[in-house]
């Protein structure tokens, strides 16, 4: 469930992504990062969203999905 996801930081499975929008932002560019990862989906593909798409794809999931404001 993504209800309440803004108030769960850190995420993904070793805590690296400290903000949701770190989270946006690795899964736009397709879970590719720096460091090597031989378990990374390959179904996984690059989003090409726009910063402001980001911005807004953060903001619904603190807000949108929240029983009260952050």
């Amino acid at each position: 469930s993504l209800r309440e996801v803004g108030r769960t930081a850190p995420y993904g499975h070793h805590g690296k992504l400290k903000s949701l929008k770190d989270v946006v932002k690795h899964y736009n560019f397709g879970g590719v990062t720096d460091e090597e990862n031989e378990h990374r989906d390959e179904e996984l593909q690059v989003l090409y969203l726009s910063e402001q798409q980001v911005d807004d794809l953060v903001t619904f999931l603190q807000t949108g999905l929240t029983s009260k404001a952050p």
